[in-house]
């Protein structure tokens, strides 16, 4: 997870918010007070990367969608056939 989020990479299904929520489940399930600490300094630390990430703005905040981006790169290239 660590990787994904150094490297931008915050996919739900595949990286670092998928992990986050597999890391959020497994602290509320678990008793073990070991667990429970390695688990919040996951989860800490993925709120930290996508504060960093954030546009801020008047509203609150917002982050960019790669998914848009490949949506429009892949119109654009229909459109030009």
């Amino acid at each position: 997870m660590i990787n994904h989020i150094n490297s931008g990479e915050f996919d739900f299904l595949h990286e670092a918010i998928g992990y986050g929520y597999y890391f959020l489940k497994r602290y509320e399930n678990t008793q073990d007070l070991k667990f429970k600490k390695r688990y919040e300094t996951n989860i800490l630390h993925l709120i930290k990367g996508l504060n960093e990430i954030a546009r801020k703005d008047e509203f609150g905040l917002k982050w960019k969608s790669l998914l848009d981006e490949r949506f429009l790169i892949g119109h654009k290239r229909l459109i030009n056939i």
